[in-house]
Order: structure tokens, then sequence, then C-alpha cells
């Protein structure tokens, strides 16, 4: 599951995981 916290302009953000796993990922839009 894919959660977009952020939109910024060519980067997408979202969080992965549940609990103590769960973490935030920012990658390009064009990656």
């Amino acid at each position: 599951i894919h959660i977009t916290l952020t939109n910024f302009p060519g980067v997408k953000t979202y969080s992965i995981g549940e609990g103590d796993e769960r973490r935030v990922v920012i990658e390009p839009e064009d990656a």
C-alpha cells in the first residue's frame, strides 16, 4: 500500500510498512 503524503514537483513521497517497520520513501517521479 502506497500512501502519498506530500506532492512536490517531480517527486513522490509515500510511507510503507506498519508500526516499527514503517518508513517514508521519497523518489523521483521519473525513476
